[in-house]
């Protein structure tokens, strides 16, 4: 059992000077079992978040994330919205762990279903997602973070895939889906930029119909801009279009495929839920990946989701949506899933990895950053 409100706020008061609290609320979320969080509220009504990591990795995560807020004080003026600023610190005698104050950040979670394309607040995420991206790469590179070229990124996504296929869980309708997504050249054809890598819509914050503070800056890194899109093809996949458009028009050397990556990324977060689940051995979380796969497939079936390649936009035109998707509904051979495990990415992915495919990423990978050092980003 974590730790109540009221021990938080009294390590609260302790690694602030001066600080006296009135208020403390526990603060539940996906990282409930990772941290012992709590808002609390002087009587000047100043609001800050007492944060406790109660693990190792948690730890090591919420250092990162110190070290990365720091980096990114001195673009404050640049970005726009507010991110945590960290106003005290201490340690908790009792168990050792740190105790970390952050001031709160103002606003509400982002509310997809009250966006239309139109309204402000889209051009405010496009805005957003834009100052991210145009942050200079030695934010990443000084601090040592992680960076994933496009060939890279596209051998984890095959890795990831290749885990949970070995689980016999993955539909074969979807298994072709991304298996034909990660072995097309022109779709991974982008510069690596800084992205934050956990947008969503409780890191995301809205107030007065602008985007007021961005949270958990855990997962910054080099890489695909269209991971930091991922959450609105699965939240908004109606608004994306809007947002993309306005994103564009201050980032005009972005590519045309960021859409199409971006639902790649949304669908297969469920595939690294199901890895995770049979990491940590939680049937709890197997069982919901699995049920979010079929739902997945069953849309997929019914020609719900959106094409990923550009094949498969003209396969659908020329040939009928209906005949494309009956083609790729067809029975598996007998065994598909059921033989020996691939010795090697090859032996799993034959389509997926040819070497033509990579020695052109790599190419490219190359030039990109042959362009990076010409440029003086300061």
């Amino acid at each position: 059992m974590g730790q109540s409100p009221l021990i938080l706020a009294a390590l609260a008061t302790d690694a602030v000077s001066g600080l006296k609290v009135k208020n403390a609320i526990a603060i539940t979320g996906a990282a409930a079992g990772n941290f012992d969080s709590a808002l609390i509220t002087d009587v000047n009504g100043d609001s800050y978040i007492v944060r406790v990591p109660t693990t190792p990795t948690a730890g090591a995560e919420l250092e990162l994330e110190i070290q990365v807020l720091k980096s990114l004080s001195a673009f404050t003026a640049r970005l726009g919205f507010e991110i945590p600023q960290k106003v005290g610190e201490t340690r908790d005698l009792s168990t050792g762990n740190r105790v970390l104050v952050f001031k709160y950040v103002h606003g509400n979670p982002i509310d997809t279903r009250r966006m239309n394309a139109a309204s402000a607040i889209t051009q405010s995420i496009a805005k957003a997602i834009s100052t991210i991206h145009s942050l200079p790469i030695e934010l990443v590179q000084n601090n040592g973070l992680s960076e994933f070229s496009p060939a890279e990124n596209i051998r984890l996504r095959v890795a990831e895939l290749d885990r949970a296929m070995q689980s016999g869980q993955v539909p074969p309708i979807l298994l072709q889906r991304w298996e034909e997504a990660l072995s097309d050249v022109s779709l991974f054809k982008y510069q690596p930029v800084v992205v934050h890598g956990s947008l969503a819509v409780e890191t995301v914050l809205e107030k007065g119909g602008e985007v007021s503070g961005i949270l958990d800056w855990r997962k910054v890194q080099l890489g695909d801009p269209a991971l930091d899109f991922g959450w609105l093809a699965n939240e908004a996949p109606e608004l994306l279009e809007s947002i993309l458009l306005n994103y564009q028009l201050s980032r005009t050397a972005a590519d045309g495929n960021i859409a199409k990556r971006a639902a790649l990324y949304a669908e297969l977060e469920w595939v690294r839920w199901l890895v995770h689940g049979y990491a940590v051995k939680d049937t709890v979380i197997v069982e919901e990946a699995i049920q979010g796969l079929q739902e997945l497939a069953g849309a997929a079936s019914e020609g719900q989701l959106p094409p990923l390649t550009a094949s498969a936009v003209a396969a659908a035109a020329s040939v009928g949506l209906v005949e494309t998707i009956s083609f790729i509904e067809q029975e598996p051979e007998p065994g598909f899933l059921a033989e020996s495990e691939p010795s090697s990415d090859e032996d799993a992915y034959p389509a997926t990895k040819p070497i033509d495919l990579l020695e052109f990423l790599e190419s490219e990978d190359q030039e990109s950053k042959k362009q990076d050092d010409d440029k003086d980003l300061f």
